[in-house]
């Protein structure tokens, strides 16, 4: 995510506090700068809204295995997988799992 992403992401936060795609981007811009635990609480928060938002449980995974919990993250994969993302988000989940 570039500045200008992240800082489009947060202006529509801003203006529309339930843009769920804008919670998404800024989760991730948060990820990215190292936020982890911050990112990781948007998701989780995401979640409580709309559990089977596949975007917030990648999220959740791509944490859990940075920080060093791979079956915690690789569950995340598994259930983002259950919530029928399209086919090639899919893919791409599976991708992060065998690499993983």
């Amino acid at each position: 995510f570039s500045v200008g992403a992240c800082e489009g992401a947060r202006a529509r936060l801003m203006a529309d506090a339930w843009a769920l795609e804008a919670m998404i981007d800024l989760a991730f811009c948060k990820a990215a700068d190292g936020k982890l635990e911050e990112a990781d609480a948007d998701f989780a928060r995401l979640l409580a809204y709309t559990p089977d938002n596949y975007e917030a449980l990648v999220g959740r995974g791509l944490i859990a295995i940075a920080s060093g919990e791979r079956e915690r993250g690789l569950s995340y994969f598994q259930d983002a997988l259950n919530a029928l993302p399209p086919i090639n988000e899919s893919d791409r989940i599976v991708e992060a799992m065998q690499r993983n």
